[in-house]
């Protein structure tokens, strides 16, 4: 590989604090740099601008991307106050017959447009860079759709990271939209250079529905960087189970929740020193009947998503860091749907370096699964209330006989063996050519 080599990276997230798509992307940059890699940057505009490397952040051409794209950017502008409200309702309101009539014509994902904007901003900074190799992260796969068309516009080489499978297991492909992407998946094990997933289950669906992958495909776990901020765990009088990131229908903390409110009928003497503390996201709809029914909001702490704090100059990814440190017990809420023996979530790899045992309800994954009992943590399946019980009553015990053991026993997963993984593999492209 030639010294001071240019890459053209297409990421959706860049910059966005707090975002998985973003982090596995930004944490990558420094390993790139000092392996003399020059990383170009092509991104939308819903993160913040950085003053360090090349880059370039753009629009997309259609409404419903505009619409989220310059939501996230006017957010990050004015606050979450009434002007900012004004200005989204306004917003919205000019752009609902675009958003329509993109809806109707394509019925593709809203950030799908954003890659005719990156990819046309692509072939200016190809030529202006003499960029030899094309990235493509995400995320959204705007990204990969417009390193697909510079792939075949410009022949270089081109790698892509997928975050989520594009194809989910066991799902039909009923809208344009699952269509569309059964057809880029397709495209990208065709014509790619080097292709890589997340897990080994993402990988082997994908080699199933693709022959043509060959050995260009690739598992690369991504790890996470070492926390940049730091403190001792410090055992109070409370049990903490936290909760980090975002719940819905298909990740819920019902089960969990469910299973709490049977053991503390059977301990009520723990109700008050058990508290449960969620944060970037509200309850889901099924959790929140469940704190009603069992009578459980004085356990529930919610903290909604951390942004910057000026007082304490600290960004959301910091103060969530600093949480997970300070917690006794990492909640993780894998769903239950086909996709979890494809995916594993990012903050597991946060979770690690944060070392701190992790309470994992999890549903059809080998290797998530030995991955926290690796480190010492709990692992009960989705939907196993009774073995989540008898977890919940062993960190208890754990808890109250200063028996909890760490996840020092293992190293933390870092994003940099990744990346050198990654250069090494796109080197040999290099050298191939």
């Amino acid at each position: 590989m030639k010294t001071n080599d240019r890459w053209l990276i297409l990421s959706h997230a860049f910059n966005m604090d707090g975002r998985a798509a973003s982090q596995t992307i930004t944490d990558k940059i420094p390993f790139l740099l000092e392996s003399d890699i020059n990383p170009i940057i092509v991104s939308a505009c819903t993160g913040k601008k950085d003053s360090q490397l090349i880059h370039y952040q753009v629009l997309p051409l259609g409404g419903a991307g505009l619409k989220f794209d310059l939501r996230h950017y006017l957010r990050g502008q004015l606050g979450k106050g009434i002007l900012y409200k004004i200005s989204i309702t306004l917003l919205s309101l000019a752009l609902a017959p675009l958003i329509i009539f993109e809806k109707i014509i394509f019925g593709l994902q809203s950030q799908a447009s954003w890659a005719v904007t990156a990819y046309i901003t692509s072939l200016y900074l190809i030529h202006k860079y003499k960029i030899n190799l094309i990235y493509s992260t995400g995320g959204a796969y705007s990204a990969h759709l417009a390193g697909l068309w510079l792939k075949k516009t410009t022949g270089l080489n081109w790698i892509t990271e997928i975050h989520d499978p594009l194809v989910k297991p066991e799902q039909p492909l009923k809208s344009r939209d699952d269509k569309f992407q059964h057809k880029l998946e397709k495209a990208i094990c065709t014509n790619s250079d080097l292709i890589w997933w997340f897990t080994d289950g993402a990988l082997i669906s994908a080699k199933n529905r693709n022959p043509q992958l060959k050995n260009k495909g690739h598992c690369i776990i991504p790890g996470s960087t070492p926390p940049m901020v730091h403190q001792e765990y410090v055992k109070s009088d409370k049990i903490t189970y936290a909760h980090f990131g975002s719940l819905s229908k298909t990740r819920s903390l019902d089960t969990f929740l469910k299973s709490l409110a049977i053991y503390l009928n059977q301990y009520p003497d723990k109700k008050n020193i058990i508290e449960v503390h969620v944060y970037g996201s509200n309850l889901d709809s099924s959790s929140n009947e469940i704190v009603k029914h069992e009578q459980l909001k004085g356990n529930i702490h919610l903290h909604g998503r951390l942004e910057y704090d000026p007082i304490r100059k600290l960004s959301g990814r910091e103060q969530v860091l600093l949480r997970m440190q300070a917690a006794d017990f990492l909640l993780l809420a894998h769903g239950q749907i086909p996709d979890c023996a494809e995916y594993i979530p990012s903050k597991v790899y946060e979770y690690f370096w944060a070392k701190r045992p992790i309470f994992g309800m999890t549903h059809k994954n080998s290797q998530l699964d030995s991955l926290i009992l690796e480190r010492n943590g709990y692992i009960a399946e989705t939907t196993d209330i009774q073995k989540i019980i008898n977890n919940i009553e062993r960190s208890v015990n754990d808890w109250e006989t200063n028996n909890i053991t760490t996840t020092t026993c293992l190293k933390p997963i870092g994003v940099d063996t990744a990346t050198h993984i990654i250069i090494e593999k796109a080197k040999g492209l290099t050298n191939e050519n």
